[in-house]
């Protein structure tokens, strides 16, 4: 019985003994007796036993439901309306929608949050009077530029919290750009 006289037979017959103490002690009114050592299972010295084996990796959890991508429906078919509007009346003196979208445009947003953009847009736009937008404002342009690259809109307008924005990224199109008129 090679087996049984092993040290990590011993160290588990130690811990099911002291469990087993552990479970009378709880279930019985009276203090608990000291425990005495029984021939049958040899009490374990844990400071001269081999530490437990390490446990096999584990398997990557999957994503939390807090991340979220720019397909995932993260603004209102209203707010990119909005920010259509705003980006007329602020963007389209320097920028065309058909900046703004496709693989060039993209390339250097991909796996990036959408706090990234915004703050961007919001420190830097329009060139001519960076910062004089509201946040609300900017925040719609961002949405705008989402429905130009074909992402979907959903139920809940996207919001101007940074917090917020780190947990969406930005991944590709799926679809192809929307087809817009600017009157330019």
């Amino acid at each position: 019985m090679p087996i049984l006289n092993s040290p990590r037979s011993k160290w588990v017959s130690g811990c099911v003994a002291t469990v087993a103490i552990g479970v009378a002690a709880c279930s019985s009114s009276q203090a608990p007796a000291a425990p005495s050592p029984s021939p049958a299972a040899p009490v374990s010295q844990p400071a001269t036993q081999p530490p437990p084996q390490p446990a096999a990796p584990r398997p990557t959890p999957a994503p939390v439901a807090t991340s979220r991508t720019t397909r995932d429906g993260v603004y209102t078919l209203e707010q990119a309306n909005n920010g259509k509007n705003i980006f007329l009346g602020s963007c389209v003196s320097c920028h065309t929608p058909r900046d703004l979208v496709g693989g060039g445009f993209w390339a250097g947003l991909i796996g990036k949050s959408v706090t990234k953009f915004f703050t961007y847009v919001r420190e830097n736009m329009p060139q001519d009077n960076p910062a004089s937008l509201s946040d609300d404002d900017y925040i719609a342009t961002v949405a705008y530029v989402l429905q130009l690259n074909g992402m979907p809109p959903g139920q809940a307008p996207l919001a101007a919290d940074t917090a917020v924005l780190t947990k969406i990224k930005f991944v590709a199109p799926d679809s192809p750009p929307h087809h817009f008129s600017t009157g330019r």
